[in-house]
Parts: structure tokens; C-alpha cells; sequence
């Protein structure tokens, strides 16, 4: 009869009201849409510096504070609306405003000459955010309250495991969907199957994704954006610094680019490669140029690959070779001899690589099929490689796209400490180490790289030497190690020659040396130049913004827990501290962890995805077993607790990026990620359980207001002290928001 009874109130929880289907449909919105917001607001921010597009993202975390204003707008609307019919135009509402964001990032964009139209872009694409989560807010907390006014109160686990369960499959299919579909189609198809219907919105949304792809929908939607100023060369690229654009690099893409050969997205931005009006093949990331591989019969080779093929050689055909941030192959045409495989070339961009090796091989002379080319990060590339090189060059990589959480925190872990002495173990005895830097003008951000592989090399104690030449405004610098001698002296001796280019070879006296900058190691723990290299002023700015929007974020949920006039709560009540704790925690463990695991999958955006997906997947088996922890005793709480932490605290300082099998990489993760994730996922639905129901609003409220806390201590904590100092305070809110966690009376 139990068991018939309990089958029973499952069902009516998937029918009437749709509980259960509704928290998975929200869920899986705000998963898709979260990277391809971020993909669409980076297209057009990316031209801005650092700091400017600091300021700008800060409207995400700003935005997902509306989700706990529309809890409070949800508990004025639910004693007029019923359930289903709220829900249902919450999810609605929430799909119209995605609608207009998308509209916004194309035609409303931050292509903008003045700092008003910069204004007035942000400003109208904050409010579309604010709408979006507001109306996701309304939707949840409906949900929830449902839940939570049923007899059984496993039901606030069973609806917050299927919210989870909606974004763990949201952040699972985004990387392929942003392949296959794109970042344009994925937004308008998660609006418009919001808009149209709410309980069949995950087969609407399956059908228009599946759909997309066969009539180019994202390309037809791409066609749209306003790229007026850019076509005219009426914006200057950042390509030079993420603080002072490049002197008179002006980019106009109808005079340069004869042809389109490829557009579409990847993981970290917007891809254009297309023949130049010279012949050679250039690729842009967010319509901002990168690489370029002239024609193999060109007699005008670019000085950069003149002076690369000086350097190069020295290297021999029998030599294994790692070339590092490849982009197009031109490092490849710069060996002395053809390309084999065993020349490995690592891109980061997965689309430039699967396009230039498999799809149009000819455009790079075949380069990255005769060598063995592959996507991933250089750290990943390195850690995971079976056997020694005899020579690691390192080309100049140091594109930034705008990141959704800190582009002044933008990790640059190919020139960390950690990095060059890693590239130092791999080589074999005599091997050659070879970073290369062009375009080297004298601003602390790009001295900042070549500052820090010459102080790691002289703390390594292995020699080395740097080569510099310049010309017509350009600097380009070498930095040479190896334990042999001969092989440094014959690398001077060929860069020494440059014979009829227009360079001329000087002694490289970096001007910009006593920038406070260039004191801040670059390492793992705090691999964030832009930050590093910003100016104290702006600094300034970023942390005063930051204490700001964190100390407003907890004036606010203090405020939330006055007593107001009406009897005094139960004992068993969760304070309002609780839920602010928990969300600012929650979101510094996701961030923190994130950055810990670098490029554990490949990449950093992949493995940001990866960590996320685990998170949820434990958040939602601890979901289910929130009851037990109301259930326990205090003692037994805080000891559970500081177990499942230790242990997740101990994944963190022992993750096995040498680990080569991916198969064994995800079975470590699946491990180390394990106590972490349970304990994290159990928090917050057994709140919300304990909670009386008329303060549901107030709950939900703060603890996205925490999450907004955990944003700005990001610029607090994260980026000045690191990623250490920053998990450490995350597990300190942990343990205060367990201090305040009351305990339920336990049934005999």
C-alpha cells in the first residue's frame, strides 16, 4: 500500500502540477544559454581592454541576482496565479527576454566608437539579462514552493534533483551544440521553445536544435549582426595588449578578406578564416585577426616567419619536435625541413584545427596532416606526452577572449613558472627550448611574458640566452635554453643572419622593468597577467567596484533576516546567513575549482565545462539525501563535513594531469570530485526544506545574492592573493554557514 501510495504522489508530481518536468526544462535552459550568452557578449567585447570588459561582464553576476528577485516577485504573484499557470508564464517570459538579449548582441553590440554607446549597450544588455533570470526566477521558485507544500518533504530533493538533472544535460550537450548548431541558433532555439510551450519545451527545444544545423540557422542569424564600424576600420584592435591597442593596427575585413572559407563557433569565440587579398589565409577570432599562412610558392613571406626560420634552423629532420599555440601551421612552414609526424603541433582552437587537418588540408600546404596536429592546451600537451622532445618551441600565443567570470583574470598558463620548468623535464639531454615573442612593443603587459620565462630560466639554473631583433617598429625576441652549449651558440649564430631582412639584431632592454607588474610572479596558484599588468589605478577601480557589489550583496541579505512583526521563527528555522553563505560559497568552489583543474580535459573552457557537469551530478545525488543531514546529529554533521571537505580539499592539491588515458582521467575526476560535489549538492535543498514556506522568497533571494558576493571576492581574493587563498575562504563560509545550520528534531 506504501509503496503504491508513494508511485501515486510521484506521478501526480510529473502531471498536475508539473513539477518534476518544468525544473528540468529551466534547468536545461539556463545551461545552454549560460556559454552562449557568454560566446555572444564576447564577440564584440573582445576588441575592448581588459578592464573595460571587466566592468561589462560584471551585468552576468548582476543578472543572476534577479533570479532571487523573482522569488520575491513569485511570492506576491502566487496567491493570485495558480501553480501551472504562473510557472508556465514565468518559463514564457524568461524565453521572450533571451529573444531580445540575442537581438541586442547583434544589432545593439559593443562595436561602439564612444563610452556613451558603451553605456547604453550595457545597460540595455543587463536588462534583458535581469529579465531572463527574473522570470527564471519566478519559475523556480514556484516549483520549489509546490514541492515544499507537499506532505512528503523529499519532494524539495526529488524538484531540485530534476533542476539539477536539467542543467548537468544542459552543460553535457553544450559543447557539441555550439560545434554543430552555434551560438546564435542555440539562443534562439532555447527562447522560442520557452516561448511557445512549457511543459513540451524540452522536445520543442531537441527539435529546433536538431533542425538548425540543416538550414544554417546560426549563419542566416549571424547575417544580421552590425559589423558597420568594423567593416569601415573605424575600431582598432586590442590584438597588441589587453590595456592599449596596437599603434595604427586597423583591420577592415571588406578591403582585406577576399574570400570567406570558413565561419562558425567553438568554445571560445567566433571563427572567420578567409583568403586575404595577398593570397595568404588569415584567421580571426572574434573578428579580431590572429594567425596568418601565407601561400607556400609567396616570394613576400611576412617578417615574422623570416625570423622564425632563422631561429628554427638549427633543428634537424630527425628530431622530435613540440610546436605549442600553432594556430595556422605557420610555425610548421617555418622548419628547415618538410613536416612528419614526429612534429607535433598543439592549437588551441579546435575548430581551426579540425578545418585546416581534415576539411581544407591544401590552405596550410598540408602542414597539419603530414605533422601530428591536435587541439588542446599546451600544459596538456606537455603533461601528457609518452615520450621526451628533443626540441619544445613555443610560439607567440596570447589571444584573450572575453570570459564571462574575469577577463582581467584571463589565465595565461603558457608562461607560467610552473609551465617553462615543466617544458624543461621534457626534454631529452642537449634538447632546445625555444620561446618566441613578436610583436614585442614596450608596454607592461607584453614585456610582462618574456620578463617571467627569463627570471623562471635563471631560478632553473639551465642555460639560456635571448635574441632580439628589430625593425620598422617591431620587436622580436628568442629566449634559448639548453643544457649544451653548442646547441645555444649555433641558435645565436643563425639568428645572427638575417642576411636581407629588414631587421637588425640589438640587446633587448625591456623599458617597462620597474612596472610594479613585473614583481607579481606569473605561476598556477596566480596565472592572471592582465590582472598582474593592470595599472594600480584600475585595480583600484575593479576592488572598489567589487567591495562594493559584495558588501551590497550582504547589507541586503542582512536586511532580509530582521525580524519582522510576526511570531518568532522555529528553532529549527535556517537563518537567512545560511542561504548568503552557501551561494557565495558554492559559486567560489565551482570558479576556484575550475581554475584549479586548468586544462585537466583538454582546455580550459572544456574542463570548466567538465567540473561544472560533475558538480551537478553530485549536487543532485546529494539532493536526494538532504533529509538525513536535517536528520543529524550536530556533532556528527560538522565531523561528516569536515571528511567530505578534507578530501575534496585533497583532489584539488593532487590532480593528476600527467594521467594520459581519458578513460582514467575521467574515473580520477569521478573520484576526487565525489565528496565535494555531495556535500555542496545536500546544503542548499535541505534549507529550503527546513524553511517555513512563507519566507521561501526571502531564502532564494539571498542565496543569489551570495552568489553574486562570490563573484566580486573573485577581484577580492582570487586575483591578488590566488587560487589556494581563494578555495580556502570558500571552505571557511562553508564552515559558517554549518554553524548557523540548525539541526531538525529526530523522529523516535
Amino acid at each position: 500500500m506504501i509503496r503504491a501510495r508513494s508511485l501515486t504522489g510521484f506521478w501526480d508530481g510529473l502531471t498536475e502540477p508539473p513539477i518534476i518536468p518544468a525544473a528540468f526544462a529551466a534547468g536545461v535552459a539556463i545551461a545552454l544559454a549560460h556559454l552562449a550568452i557568454s560566446l555572444e557578449i564576447g564577440v564584440s567585447l573582445t576588441y575592448h581592454e581588459s578592464f573595460t570588459r571587466s566592468i561589462f561582464l560584471a551585468l552576468y553576476p548582476l543578472g543572476v541576482a534577479f533570479m532571487g528577485l523573482g522569488a520575491v516577485l513569485e511570492r506576491r504573484l502566487c496567491s493570485r496565479v495558480p501553480m501551472p499557470a504562473l510557472t508556465g508564464s514565468s518559463l514564457r517570459a524568461a524565453g521572450a527576454s533571451l529573444l531580445v538579449f540575442l537581438a541586442l548582441a547583434l544589432r545593439v553590440n559593443f562595436f561602439v566608437r564612444s563610452r556613451e554607446e558603451l553605456a547604453v549597450a550595457g545597460v540595455l544588455h543587463l536588462a534583458a539579462l535581469a529579465a531572463w533570470f527574473l522570470s527564471l526566477g519566478v519559475a523556480v521558485a514556484s516549483l520549489l514552493r509546490a514541492a515544499r507544500q507537499r506532505e512528503d518533504p523529499r519532494w524539495v530533493g526529488c524538484a531540485w534533483t530534476a533542476h539539477l538533472a536539467g542543467l548537468l544535460a544542459g552543460y553535457a550537450a553544450i559543447d557539441s551544440l555550439v560545434h554543430a548548431v552555434g551560438a546564435n541558433a542555440i539562443l534562439l532555439a532555447v527562447g522560442a521553445s520557452l516561448l511557445a510551450a512549457s511543459r513540451g519545451a524540452p522536445l520543442l527545444l531537441a527539435l529546433l536544435l536538431a533542425a538548425a544545423p540543416a538550414v544554417s540557422l546560426d549563419a542566416r542569424i549571424e547575417g544580421l549582426r552590425d559589423l558597420s564600424l568594423l567593416k569601415r576600420g573605424e575600431i582598432r584592435t586590442m590584438a597588441s595588449s589587453p590595456d592599449q591597442a596596437s599603434a595604427g593596427m586597423v583591420i577592415s575585413l571588406h578591403q582585406e578578406m577576399r574570400e570567406v572559407l570558413f565561419r562558425g563557433w567553438s568554445r571560445f569565440g567566433y571563427v572567420q578564416i578567409g583568403r586575404m587579398a595577398h593570397r595568404g589565409v588569415r584567421g580571426f577570432y572574434n573578428f579580431v585577426p590572429q594567425w596568418e599562412v601565407p601561400p607556400a610558392d609567396d616570394p613576400d613571406i611576412p617578417l615574422d616567419m623570416r625570423w622564425r626560420a632563422l631561429a628554427y634552423s638549427v633543428l634537424r629532420p630527425s628530431q622530435r619536435v613540440l610546436l605549442l599555440a600553432a594556430g595556422g601551421g605557420r610555425g610548421v612552414s617555418c622548419l628547415p625541413f618538410p613536416p612528419h609526424k614526429g612534429v607535433t603541433a598543439v592549437e588551441l582552437n579546435e575548430r581551426v584545427v579540425r578545418f585546416l587537418r581534415d576539411e581544407s588540408p591544401e590552405l596550410n600546404a598540408g602542414n597539419f596532416r603530414k605533422a601530428t596536429a591536435f587541439a588542446a592546451d599546451a600544459r596538456f600537451a606537455v603533461d601528457t606526452s609518452a615520450e621526451p622532445f628533443d626540441a619544445i618551441l613555443v610560439e607567440s600565443g596570447r589571444f584573450q577572449n572575453a570570459q564571462i567570470t574575469a577577463p582581467a583574470g584571463s589565465p595565461q598558463t603558457l608562461y607560467t613558472r610552473e609551465s617553462i620548468s615543466r617544458y624543461l623535464s621534457r626534454l631529452r639531454p642537449g634538447g632546445l627550448l625555444l620561446i618566441l615573442f613578436d610583436g614585442v612593443f614596450p608596454t607592461p603587459f607584453l614585456e610582462y611574458f618574456p620578463m617571467q620565462a627569463i627570471q623562471t630560466l635563471s631560478e632553473s639554473g639551465v642555460p639560456f640566452r635571448v635574441f632580439a631583433a628589430a625593425g620598422k617598429g617591431s620587436m622580436f625576441l628568442a629566449v634559448a635554453a639548453s643544457s649544451s652549449p653548442a646547441v645555444l651558440k649555433e641558435v645565436g649564430r643563425r639568428t645572427a643572419s638575417l642576411g636581407s631582412l629588414p631587421l637588425h639584431r640589438v640587446e633587448w632592454r625591456p623599458q617597462t622593468a620597474k612596472s610594479p607588474g613585473h614583481r607579481i610572479r606569473l605561476t598556477d596558484d596566480q596565472p592572471f597577467a592582465p590582472w598582474n599588468c593592470m595599472a594600480a589605478s584600475r585595480k583600484r577601480s575593479l576592488s572598489g567596484a567589487a567591495l562594493l557589489l559584495a558588501g551590497i550583496s550582504a547589507l541586503l541579505a542582512l536586511g532580509l533576516g530582521r525580524p519582522r512583526l510576526r511570531p518568532r521563527p522555529a528553532l529549527d528555522d535556517p537563518p537567512i546567513l545560511f542561504f548568503f553563505l552557501i551561494g557565495a560559497a558554492q559559486v567560489m568552489m565551482l570558479i576556484g575549482g575550475a581554475y584549479a583543474y586548468r586544462s585537466f580535459f583538454g582546455d580550459p573552457v572544456t574542463t570548466t565545462i567538465r567540473f561544472t557537469v560533475y558538480s551537478f551530478a553530485y549536487g543532485a545525488l546529494g539532493s536526494l539525501a538532504s533529509r538525513r543531514l536535517l536528520e543529524a546529529r550536530r556533532g556528527r554533521l560538522f565531523a561528516a563535513a569536515a571528511v567530505l571537505m578534507g578530501l575534496h580539499a585533497a583532489g584539488l592539491a593532487r590532480i593528476p594531469f600527467e594521467t594520459g588515458s581519458a578513460v582514467m582521467r575521467e574515473i580520477l575526476a569521478a573520484l576526487m570530485l565525489a565528496p565535494g560535489g555531495l556535500f555542496m549538492g545536500a546544503l542548499f535543498p535541505a534549507g529550503i526544506s527546513a524553511a517555513s514556506q512563507e519566507d521561501l522568497d526571502r531564502r532564494l533571494l539571498a542565496d543569489s545574492l551570495g552568489a553574486v558576493a562570490g563573484c566580486a571576492l573573485v577581484y577580492l581574493i582570487l586575483l591578488p592573493g590566488g587560487i589556494r587563498a581563494f578555495l580556502a575562504a570558500a571552505f571557511g563560509l562553508y564552515a559558517a554557514a554549518l554553524a548557523v545550520f540548525p539541526r531538525l528534531p529526530r523522529e523516535d
